[in-house]
């Protein structure tokens, strides 16, 4: 029983793991020239609800912000001795996790950069790869049953695992020690 609560909360790990629906935005700071910035307060911030997080860049000028639940972003970036940095049009899904790097410009701090994100972004902190339909688009999908694995197969990442294990065809070597 013992080892079947182990499994059991093992599985249900992996599993609780996988269905992560906040996204995380990562990055680092430099300065014109390429150098790192330390210590850059970088501010994210959600336009529609307004709710901002704030962090600093770390000693080699990597900053991250997690938890961030999907919707319209924008950041900004400040520190002494340079041109405020700003960037607004991110858009998150569930599960984004974003590199986003900030170059920011030798100045005064009372002048301002301005960057509208028009491009798409493209995740480069991980290899996941992640589908989000609109309830539109679910309903018009070609399913009798309405089942979440018939939804599943219709995704071109969702990959098909093999009846037979590896093991189960390789040969056995029983030896006896009698």
């Amino acid at each position: 029983m013992k080892y079947f609560l182990t499994f059991l909360f093992v599985v249900l790990g992996v599993c609780a793991n996988a269905q992560e629906f906040r996204a995380t935005i990562t990055g680092r700071v430099t300065d014109s020239t390429g150098a790192v910035v330390q210590n850059a307060r970088i501010t994210v911030t959600n336009t529609a609800t307004g709710v901002a997080t704030t962090t600093k860049s770390d000693g080699v000028g990597q900053y991250a912000v997690p938890f961030l639940l999907p919707g319209q972003y924008s950041i900004t970036a400040d520190a002494a001795g340079f041109e405020r940095y700003e960037r607004s049009g991110i858009t998150l899904q569930a599960g984004d996790k974003l590199g986003i790097d900030v170059p920011l410009k030798v100045g005064n701090q009372t002048q301002q950069i301005t960057v509208t994100a028009d491009a798409a972004l493209i995740e480069t902190a991980s290899s996941t790869s992640g589908e989000v339909l609109a309830p539109v688009e679910i309903d018009n999908l070609p399913d009798n049953g309405r089942s979440p694995m018939a939804l599943a197969k219709t995704d071109l990442s969702t990959i098909r695992r093999s009846v037979t294990s590896p093991l189960a065809a390789a040969p056995r070597n029983r030896t006896s020690t009698c």
